[in-house]
């Protein structure tokens, strides 16, 4: 074998064992919080609402994240996502094409 190890073992034994690769984070930051999703159940009248002329500041209701308002409209006319920041969620970007969004008429 030219130019390697023939083994792991004689590569260990000139270098040292693998080093536990776990984590990038250097030991004297704390852990990153997992954050859970809050998961939210629709009612059983919830029926996804066209969302082609959905807007900045309506408030949405999607079936897992729960109730929301969008902060934020971006990508192209046939592939819209809009920002949502949801009660319990915190922010998430929805693309439209595929999120089942209610949109929840303003009181």
């Amino acid at each position: 074998m030219k130019g390697g190890f023939g083994s792991s073992a004689q590569a260990e034994k000139m270098y040292g064992p693998p080093q536990n690769s776990k984590s990038d984070t250097p030991s004297y930051l704390p852990p990153k919080a997992q954050r859970k999703t809050v998961e939210h159940t629709p009612g059983a009248d919830f029926v996804p609402s066209d969302t082609s002329n959905l807007q900045e500041g309506q408030k949405v209701e999607h079936q897992k994240f729960g109730f929301g308002e969008v902060v934020k409209m971006e990508g192209s006319a046939h592939n819209p996502v809009a920002t949502v920041k949801f009660e319990l969620n915190g922010e998430k970007k929805i693309m439209l094409n595929y999120a089942k969004l209610r949109i929840v008429p303003s009181v």
